[in-house]
């Protein structure tokens, strides 16, 4: 996976529109990929895949659906499927609207659900939530570079570890303090929610819908009993992060201090 390249994605797609397919990834919702090009669909969607380390996307995959498995966009389990333009001209009418739809030719969400709603707005049933703000802001920033540079083919290699360096801050960032909302259990971590109501509130309704998430689930299960060395690699890894952020925040705050 990590051999796939990026430059499909940020040719294709600007940095708000992969923010936007990953905000439907993080909180599980169905996303459907459309094209005229039926080669972009795969690495497109890998790369995606990539850049939601440290977690596992746990639904319904189909890089490009085979027209005899038409009957899977009718699913109501969540899915992240691929399509040519044709397949989905024929079946346009039928998708429910809580679709999230990419046209990659022309890099444009052609459907987001109705009910979209920002982070800071506290009934969150049945709803959408935004990534976090800030969060979201600072990343947007760290990605207009190497998303230029890659485009172009400028540097290929660095312009690649530098897009996973900045999702990695994000999730970093996002989970600065997550110890802090966690308890062990029976040998299993699970999630303390009344502590996790005392975030502040610019990550709060987001955090709550991702906890709840398979993938959230998963991540922690992988936490507390790795399988392998990669396993703990990448738990490892992704502390580091952690404590990366929780230092850059704490010099901040020396800094206006002083």
């Amino acid at each position: 996976m990590c051999n796939i390249s990026f430059y499909p994605l940020v040719k294709l797609l600007s940095p708000e529109n992969v923010l936007i397919i990953m905000n439907y990834l993080l909180l599980e919702q169905s996303i459907l990929l459309v094209s005229n090009d039926i080669k972009v669909l795969h690495p497109i969607m890998e790369s995606m895949l990539i850049l939601i380390f440290p977690f596992k996307y746990q639904m319904i995959y189909v890089p490009v659906l085979p027209y005899k498995l038409i009957d899977l966009l009718q699913t109501e389990c969540p899915y992240f499927i691929g399509v040519h333009t044709s397949l989905f001209k024929k079946v346009k009418d039928t998708l429910s609207s809580d679709v999230l739809i990419v046209n990659l030719d022309k890099n444009e969400i052609q459907h987001i659900k109705k009910n979209w709603i920002e982070a800071n707005i506290s009934n969150t049933k049945d709803r959408i939530v935004e990534l976090p703000k800030i969060e979201r802001k600072k990343l947007l920033s760290r990605l207009n570079n190497p998303f230029i540079a890659l485009s172009k083919m400028t540097d290929k290699t660095l312009s690649k570890s530098e897009i996973r360096k900045s999702f990695l801050r994000f999730f970093a960032s996002v989970l600065i303090d997550y110890d802090n909302f966690l308890h062990i259990r029976k040998g299993e971590y699970k999630v303390n929610v009344e502590k996790l109501k005392l975030i502040d509130n610019n990550r709060k309704c987001f955090l709550k819908c991702f906890v709840s998430t398979n993938m959230f689930k998963y991540w922690l299960h992988e936490k507390g009993h790795p399988k392998s060395i990669t396993e703990s690699y990448d738990i490892l890894l992704f502390q580091e992060y952690v404590i990366a952020e929780k230092n850059a925040l704490s010099f901040l705050k020396l800094d206006k201090i002083v």
